[in-house]
């Protein structure tokens, strides 16, 4: 960075009144400009601020050769300008910082610089410093965004944030913005995307009656035009940030062009691209894609674009998706709420009192908004299964590397983090069959030819459930024991468990205690001591999110020793639990039902514990959610009959004390069971929640059916 006191900031400052003889001069005087900057006296200069002054009669002083000073490498060009065409026509080239500076503003500043030298009879040269000291302390941006005297130097989390929602903002054609927002006494707000009269009533057909297997089925038979359906959920997904906050990257320009190839490309061929032939598709923030910020909540991560696609993102692009959005999430991704400083707070679409989970809480409201046909997010804690229990979804996480995930995220390397638990990346949807979709279509791109950490295996050799002259086996975990169950949580299992035995299957009451072990050494492998996130946290200052608060801190880094230790001590408790896939006769079982979280769905910055998701990223088992029903009054009449089992029982136990909650905030939430399989069975994990989903729906139709007239 430039030092203030010895390298020479320079500002053009057009003074001149007459604005036809500045036109005449500017792009004389703006190569003489460059000319001087481009000499060696000028190397060390990082920013030039430009200046472009309103005369407020919608003129202003934009050079007509401007793309070729954009093109300089350094000083960086940074446009402080009114005009929006000009921020677009640069959008992802440059840093920009929008500034009205009215003509009369103007002469006022031009008569505190003394020192000013008049060059090319209109453009004057001072340092920076001394320009912006004679700027009153705090300027309006458009209206929303403000800043302080530190404009070419370190910036602070607050602009930076502000920046980034200017340029959400931006991003959001004006015919889709939502005329007021819903007052803040309104917690459900599912209906305003198809009452607002943004969308037509094919829009809202489009993004209401199908899941990404229908539309699909729309696309390839030529129903539906991938334009149609991308404009449906660009326009959707842009009422669902205005609700929920959901978004972090906006690219709908990208988005609609792409359709309008994919449309071209059917006309010209008659056949699709590939087997998701223009389905919009939605990516949590941590997917690099090229031009694009992968920020994780983190200021200082953020206008730092990926310079290419992640191995999946150029998956889904060859399979013919369309790609439109990233999904907003918590500072650093270790947080069960998805709140940052960039982006703000997802908010619950059902319930805004509520949490929308993380770290995939983006994923989670914008689906549950309609805003998305089908999202893919990460998973280390609970990542997937946590918002999909949230916002009443199907979540899915595979065996880590099933679906390929390396590479850096934004300023992090691929290789951090390799020592510990890994990430795994899987879908969230509306539907089990979108789910298999997903998963087939990455298996048959065989990703494990191009990325690092891809396994091998088609969808078909990813295991079944029972076999073909058998019906499958189930076994139900009804506690961890280290947080006992809450009500409704207890119930929803029970409510599972009765419905399969009614449906002629087998469920086998298991009891392992090694569950809290392996919850207790997934907090070892939590804790390695990497503090590249608080580093990234610190260079702007920014303070942590309330979910983290107290929980996180820097510390040593583990030795090689240690590390091996945990490493030893994991392979132990998952020989343990393998033997949970055994019945006591010895026959297979074929998956696991639990509860995703021993309580519902909690209010904002009040989730509790991941030792019932956590586990199986340990374990690397496959885990999946399946949405039940919701909370209902008897539910709320339940009390805990056990004794407290420790700290994490209380604390959970407090979510259910009539003193501090009332109850009636979890009505009509969602409740979801958690099902688990042996490790890289995908396929067979899938089929026994298919299994649990038509069980469950079977009944619950029977129940609601109208009484037969006698």
């Amino acid at each position: 960075m430039w030092d203030i006191n010895t390298s020479p900031d320079v500002l053009p400052w057009i003074h001149n009144h007459d604005r036809d003889k500045v036109k005449q001069k500017r792009w004389q005087a703006y190569k003489n400009l460059m000319s001087l900057i481009n000499k060696s006296t000028f190397q060390s200069l990082q920013k030039l601020v430009i200046v472009i002054v309103d005369y407020g009669d919608g003129s202003d002083l934009v050079p007509e050769k401007i793309t070729e000073v954009s093109q300089t490498k350094l000083p960086q060009v940074i446009f402080l300008d009114p005009t929006d065409q000009l921020m677009e026509e640069f959008d992802g080239q440059l840093q920009k910082f929008e500034l009205t500076l009215p003509i009369d503003m103007a002469d006022d500043l031009e008569s505190k610089m003394g020192d000013i030298q008049a060059i090319e009879g209109g453009i004057g040269f001072a340092r920076f410093w001394k320009f912006w000291r004679s700027i009153p302390g705090r300027l309006l941006i458009d209206g929303r965004l403000d800043f302080s005297r530190e404009l070419g130097m370190a910036q602070t989390w607050q602009s930076i944030g502000a920046k980034k929602r200017v340029e959400q903002d931006r991003a959001i054609p004006s015919e889709w913005k939502l005329k007021s927002l819903p007052p803040t006494s309104q917690l459900d707000v599912r209906s305003i995307p198809s009452t607002c009269g943004i969308l037509t009533e094919d829009e809202i057909s489009i993004t209401e009656d199908h899941d990404a297997y229908s539309l699909l089925d729309g696309l390839h038979g030529q129903t539906f035009t991938a334009l149609e359906v991308t404009t449906a959920f660009c326009k959707r997904a842009a009422i669902a940030h205005q609700l929920s906050s959901c978004l972090t990257e906006i690219f709908f320009d990208r988005a609609l062009a792409r359709a309008k190839e994919l449309d071209d490309h059917m006309e010209r061929t008659g056949r699709a691209v590939g087997p998701l032939h223009g389905l919009p598709i939605s990516l949590k923030d941590t997917f690099n894609i090229a031009g694009m910020d992968s920020s994780l909540g983190i200021a200082a991560m953020a206008f730092h674009p990926a310079p290419a696609n992640c191995p999946l993102v150029d998956i889904l692009i060859a399979a013919g998706a369309v790609l439109y959005v990233k999904t907003n999430i918590p500072q650093t991704l270790m947080a069960l709420d998805s709140v940052n400083n960039v982006f703000g707070r997802v908010l619950n679409p059902a319930n805004r009192s509520l949490t929308a989970g993380g770290s995939s809480g983006g994923e989670g409201a914008l689906l549950a908004l309609r805003g998305s046909p089908l999202g893919v997010g990460t998973d280390i804690g609970g990542s997937i299964r946590v918002p999909a229990m949230c916002n009443g979804l199907y979540g899915f996480k595979p065996s880590a590397g099933r679906i390929p995930y390396v590479g850096p995220m934004g300023r992090l390397t691929a290789a951090r983090g390799r020592l510990g638990l890994q990430t795994s990346a899987g879908p969230l949807a509306t539907s089990l069959r979108d789910v298999q979709l997903f998963m087939e279509v990455v298996a048959h791109a065989q990703p494990w030819e191009t990325s690092a950490d891809a396994l091998p295996g088609t969808w078909e050799e990813q295991g079944r459930a029972g076999d073909e002259w058998e019906k499958p086996v189930f076994g139900v975990i009804r506690t961890d024991h280290s947080v006992t169950p809450l009500p409704p949580v207890a119930n929803v299992v029970e409510e599972t468990v009765v419905a399969l035995k009614e449906a002629g299957l087998e469920v086998i009451e298991i009891d392992s205690k090694a569950l809290a072990e392996c919850q207790s050494l997934a907090y070892g492998f939590f804790d390695m001591g990497d503090n590249a996130m608080l580093d990234l946290i610190e260079e702007t200052g920014e303070p942590f999110i309330p979910w983290l608060e107290g929980k996180v801190g820097r510390k040593s880094p583990k030795s090689m020793e240690e590390i091996s230790e945990l490493h030893a001590q994991r392979l132990e408790v998952m020989k343990k639990m393998l033997k949970v896939f055994k019945a006591p006769d010895g026959r297979k079982i074929d998956a696991i039902i639990l509860p995703v979280a021993p309580h519902p769905v909690p209010e904002i910055d009040r989730w509790n514990t991941v030792g019932y998701t956590s586990s199986f990223v340990l374990l690397d088992w496959p885990a999946g959610t399946v949405p039940i029903r919701k909370v209902n009054e008897t539910d709320l009449q339940g009390e805990v009959q056990e004794k407290s089992l420790g700290t994490l029982d209380g604390r959970t136990r407090k979510l259910w004390d009539r003193e501090s909650v009332d109850r009636r905030i979890y009505l009509d939430s969602a409740l979801s069971v958690q099902v688990v399989a042996p490790r890289l069975q995908e396929r067979r994990l899938w089929q026994s929640m298919d299994i649990i989903d038509r069980v469950v729906k079977k009944k619950a139709s029977k129940q609601e059916a109208p009484k037969p007239k006698l």
